[in-house]
């Protein structure tokens, strides 16, 4: 689920449709039927559009009547909308910046091979972590459970946060962006200050 940045506009699943409701009077806006597997990346920052991942694709759809407006193929994940409209998503193993209205795209990280968690609220840093461990080759090294913070200026991790003791599964920047919350499957939920 996702509120729109003036938080009039709800988006959530419900089985196989996405639906966008009021949330002052709770009319729903539209449905979209989406693939069983499609991920929401929140709205734009003017609330103008909706970020959906679906098969290898991002759609992005007008939020009051679902409609798609554009598509861009070859993304691996969404990771969200950067504070002036651009989509930002892994695609052939960098980050980089899709910008619909014109179909750009421009590689801000290169060669990453971490999975993206959340995208902080000025747009500057990616927080990811490692792939995935399994159980039997759970690693005794701390840093295979930690969180990295990667600049999208410079295209460089800048911090590490380690503490975890099993993999960091969710992540989400406090609204001032100065705080990122880690949670992981040791049951534990970390704060961390942003350098």
């Amino acid at each position: 689920m996702a509120f729109s940045p003036d938080t009039k506009l709800l988006a959530g699943w419900c089985v196989l449709d996405l639906h966008v409701w009021d949330t002052a009077t709770g009319e729903k806006k539209c449905s979209v039927r989406c693939d069983p597997d499609s991920r929401l990346g929140g709205f734009s920052p003017d609330g103008r559009w909706l970020l959906v991942q679906e098969d290898g694709t991002l759609a992005l759809k007008e939020s009051e009547t679902g409609r798609t407006a554009h598509e861009a193929k070859e993304f691996a994940a969404a990771v969200g909308f950067a504070s002036d409209g651009s989509v930002l998503g892994v695609r052939a193993a960098t980050i980089s910046r899709w910008i619909p209205q014109s179909g750009e795209f421009k590689t801000l990280v290169a060669d990453f091979a971490e999975t993206p968690l959340c995208l902080s609220p000025d747009g500057q840093y990616v927080v990811s972590v490692r792939p995935p461990v399994t159980v039997q080759d759970k690693p005794d090294d701390p840093a295979s459970y930690a969180a990295s913070l990667w600049s999208l200026k410079t295209g460089r991790r800048q911090s590490e946060f380690l503490g975890h003791a099993d993999a960091v599964t969710c992540a989400l920047f406090m609204p001032d962006g100065k705080t990122l919350l880690t949670g992981s499957r040791d049951g534990t939920v970390r704060f961390w200050s942003i350098p």
